[in-house]
This record gives C-alpha cells, sequence and structure tokens, in this order.
C-alpha cells in the first residue's frame, strides 16, 4: 500500500513545479536551521553593519518619519545619516509598531523576498533552458551556495536587492515573451528597488541597455532573453534615474547632518591604485579565503568551465554572452574602486552573484539535452547532495560552537538582560558605551541613543569628545568587561554606581 502512495507522491512532484519548489526550500532551510537562529538579534557574519540596519528598523518603531533615516549612534548629528533606501527597514518598524520589536519579523521577511528571489530564479532558468531538471539544478546550487545562505536571514539588505534583481529579470523574460504592459511595468519597479537596497545592482540593467544597443545596431544577434525594443531601454532608464535621485537625495542627507558614517563612494585608499603593498597583498589573502563561502570548488570549476563557453558565444555574437561580458567588465570595475573594501566586508560580493548564475543557465542551456542522460542525473544528484553538505559545514562555522561567530557578549543574551536596562535606564536617556567597538550592535541591542568607542576619535575616551557628550545631555555610561574607570578624561564626569548585571556596570554621569 505505501508504494503506489510514494509513487504517487513522486509524480505529484514530478508535475507540480509549486509544491516541489517549496519542498526543497523547506528542506534547505532546515538542513541550516533556520529554525534555531529565526528569532536572534544581529549575529554571525559583519554583526557591524547587520546592528545598522537593526538599528535604523528600530529608529522607524520608535516614529522617526521615511526621509529622516537614523542610527542608535550619534557620530556627528544625532545619529542622521542614510546610505542604501529604508524601505525594507521601515516596513519592518511600522510592523513592529503594532507587534513589539519580534526579531523574527525582521528575519522572516528577508527570507521572504529570499525564496520570491530564487523562484523567479528557478522561472527564469526554466524559459531559458527549457529542461525543468537543468533548472532545479541551478537553484539548488543557489540554495547551496554558503555566503548567501548565511545573509539570507540576516538584516542586511545585499540578498533582497539580488532577489530583487532576479524578479526584475524573469520579468523582462516574461516581457519579451510577449506577456504585456504588466511585465514592463514590473520589469522596471523590481529593478529599481533592486537598485535603491544596493547601488551596484545597476550593472544588470545598465549591461541590458548596452545589449539592446547593440543589438539594434546589428552588431550581435538577439536571443530568447534580449530582444531589442525601446520600450525596455525608456523603462530601465527610468528606474535608474530615480535611482540616481535617490542617492542625489542621501548625499545631500549625509552633507546636512555632517555623516560620513554610511559612505555613497569609497573611502580614501580603497581604489587598487590609491591601496598600499600591504593592503594590496591582506585584501587578496581574504578574496583567497572568501572564495570558500562562494561555492564548493565543484561548483566554482563548473562556472569557470561555463565561462570558457561563454567566451566562445561571445565570439560568435551570442546577446546572452555579451551580456554576461558586459556584467563581468562592470564586475571587474567595481572591485577594483572598492578593492580594499571587500578585505572587511564580504557581503559586498552577494549582489555578484548574478554572474556565475547566468553563466550558469547559459551553460545549462548549450547542453540541456544532456540532462536527460542517466549519468548525468546521477552525477548531478551527488553534486546537489555534496553542495549541500559543503554548505552545511560552512554554516556551522558562522552559527554555532563560537567558531567564527561575531556577536556581542553573551551577557547580552541573558533573559534578564533587558529588565536590566528598562528598570535602570529611562528610555530617552543618552549613553555611552565603553569600551565598545562596534558603531550600533550595543546601542541597538540596549535600544538607547548615544555613543560607542567608535564615536570617540582614535577610539579612545578624550576631554574634547566627553565635554560634547555631556553638553549634549549624556546621562549614563555603560562600562563592559570591568574597563579600568581610572582614565583621567572619564573620572571627573562619573558618578556613582548605578547598577550592576555579569560583566557590566552601569554609572551615572554628573
Amino acid at each position: 500500500m505505501r508504494q503506489p502512495i510514494l509513487s504517487k507522491f513522486i509524480h505529484l512532484l514530478k508535475k507540480n513545479d509549486s509544491i516541489l519548489f517549496i519542498l526543497i526550500c523547506v528542506v534547505t532551510a532546515f538542513i541550516f536551521s533556520y529554525s534555531d537562529f529565526i528569532n536572534l538579534p544581529p549575529q554571525s557574519l559583519h554583526l557591524w553593519r547587520q546592528s545598522d540596519c537593526f538599528s535604523f528598523a528600530l529608529n522607524y518603531y520608535e516614529g522617526q518619519s521615511f526621509f529622516q533615516p537614523r542610527v542608535y549612534n550619534y557620530l556627528n548629528d544625532n545619529g542622521l545619516c542614510a546610505g542604501e533606501c529604508p524601505l525594507i527597514y521601515f516596513i519592518v518598524g511600522k510592523i513592529w509598531q503594532i507587534t513589539g520589536v519580534q526579531y523574527w519579523i525582521f528575519r522572516v521577511l528577508q527570507l521572504c523576498i529570499f525564496y520570491a528571489g530564487a523562484g523567479a530564479l528557478f522561472n527564469l532558468s526554466v524559459g531559458l533552458t527549457k529542461s525543468r531538471l537543468a533548472s532545479y539544478f541551478i537553484l539548488t546550487n543557489y540554495l547551496s551556495a554558503p555566503l548567501i545562505m548565511v545573509y539570507a536571514p540576516s538584516y542586511l539588505a545585499d540578498v533582497p536587492s539580488l532577489s530583487f534583481t532576479w524578479l526584475g529579470l524573469w520579468c523582462l523574460y516574461l516581457y519579451q515573451q510577449k506577456h504585456g504592459t504588466y511585465s514592463l511595468i514590473s520589469t522596471s519597479l523590481f529593478f529599481l528597488i533592486a537598485m535603491l537596497l544596493k547601488a551596484n545592482a545597476m550593472f544588470l540593467p545598465i549591461a541590458i541597455i548596452l545589449i539592446m544597443l547593440l543589438i539594434w545596431l546589428k552588431i550581435i544577434k538577439e536571443s530568447t532573453l534580449l530582444k531589442f525594443d525601446f520600450k525596455i531601454i525608456v523603462a530601465l532608464c527610468l528606474a535608474l534615474f530615480a535611482q540616481y535621485q535617490w542617492y542625489a537625495w542621501v548625499i545631500t542627507y549625509t552633507t546636512l547632518h555632517h555623516s560620513s558614517f554610511l559612505g555613497t563612494g569609497t573611502w580614501p585608499g580603497w581604489p587598487i591604485w590609491e591601496a598600499s603593498s600591504e593592503n594590496i597583498s591582506n585584501t587578496f589573502k581574504m578574496l583567497l579565503s572568501y572564495s570558500k563561502d562562494f561555492f564548493s570548488f565543484i561548483n566554482l570549476f563548473i562556472i569557470f568551465i561555463g565561462l570558457y563557453f561563454v567566451a566562445k558565444g561571445f565570439i560568435k555574437k551570442e546577446a546572452i554572452c555579451w551580456l554576461i561580458m558586459a556584467y563581468l567588465g562592470a564586475v571587474i570595475c567595481f572591485m577594483a574602486y572598492f578593492f580594499v573594501g571587500f578585505k572587511d566586508n564580504n557581503y559586498y560580493f552577494v549582489n555578484l552573484y548574478v554572474l556565475p548564475f547566468l553563466i550558469l543557465i547559459y551553460l545549462t542551456h548549450i547542453s540541456s539535452k544532456q540532462f536527460d542522460k542517466k549519468g548525468v542525473q546521477i552525477l548531478m544528484l551527488l553534486m546537489v547532495v555534496f553542495n549541500l553538505g559543503y554548505a552545511y559545514s560552512r554554516m556551522q562555522l558562522y552559527f554555532y560552537d563560537g567558531k567564527q561567530h561575531q556577536k556581542l557578549s553573551e551577557v547580552y543574551f541573558k533573559p534578564e538582560f533587558r529588565n536590566f536596562i528598562d528598570k535602570n535606564v529611562p528610555i530617552n536617556s543618552q549613553i555611552i558605551s565603553f569600551p565598545d567597538e562596534t558603531p550600533n550592535a550595543t546601542l541597538s541591542i540596549i535600544r538607547r541613543h548615544g555613543c560607542s568607542q567608535y564615536g570617540f576619535r582614535e577610539g579612545k575616551i578624550n576631554k574634547e569628545d566627553m565635554e560634547m557628550m555631556m553638553n549634549r545631555g549624556f546621562q549614563y555610561y555603560l562600562c563592559n568587561n570591568n574597563f579600568s574607570l581610572t582614565d583621567s578624561n572619564l573620572t571627573p564626569h562619573l558618578g556613582g554606581l548605578v547598577a550592576q548585571f555579569k560583566t557590566l556596570s552601569l554609572y551615572k554621569l554628573k
């Protein structure tokens, strides 16, 4: 009796992509133990930047208006600063006003966007390769890329930006298949959201416009995805113009509030032509280290093989190959300009996953008939299992046993911590957190505005900064890890001990 039921279930999966897609997403989420940390505050890779995003959402929860994005660290002007469009942070903040601050709401929203993008990538693959089996292979590769799977449920906007890029590209495909004006509007809107969330998402729309112009000039041949259509060029140009308007406003906003916290360009010494030999060497070492998180070595090998076939297609003037090479050129320029920044910010790579997956789509397109062979199917299944196992091993490094696990001191995760803060520090109080090298991690967990070690010049307590903070009405000093209280720049402003909790000591400022 069991066999017919099992056979019917397998038959249903083969006939219903939606069920199988959902099943694959659920299984991978289970393998990577998303349920274990779905309700945790920012942690793991790039705790700093995740905490910044969390801080934006908390400020919207407190009632900040959309066009006044703010973090908890006062920095230069009460924490008012901007970078990427805070659309997701604003939505989360408004939901929190109804539900209260719930970490899982932020993470679940991020995952919903991620899986929507994964679905768009799968549908795009089906349309371009004409092979569902090949498309499932691409999907499982996407869901086993360690860097994507680490950041997918995080607080960063990079994976959502990548996801909206896939949605935009899928809608472009639908429009090219005569699906009407709605698909064209969706293409422009999804690409716009992707670019607003992360500026480097502009590479693909620009490359598409360039390739369409080359098709119009009959320099290259059109393809299923890329056929010349003046309406597409107009729609993408409008999206690019809207993105430009946002970042022009950001520059004005950050200049007005004297904030260089979230840069709209590179820092001095980041471009490879400005970098010191030591920085160049250290960055290359980190890039080599990061390569373990891009893909398994098997996938990296396949992608390099795919790039060879893309080069051959480029010579034959195939539009999709020219698109990939144009995007590759943009990636090279981007990496050269932000070179040293990649050393400490591996999330910069997330949006660039467009490149390897376009290569995989092209490779599976030209070899789709091979997927009908039993030997190839068995090999593909073994690769999927290996890639999932490899991604699982990398995820273990970043979420368990404290290995490379960037997070705050355990004291901030104790159940009694929230009561300690709320009982002793009034909600509108301003606080100094020291020593504390993070801009917003501690302050956002405390949910109090103020300043961390990051806000002091050279990261040290000094007379000028202390006097400035006292004049601005700072009331409390949170001492972490039993830091020495003998600093002559601190002691004149230090009042009595208010309370202690584990390794934290809370003092009143005079």
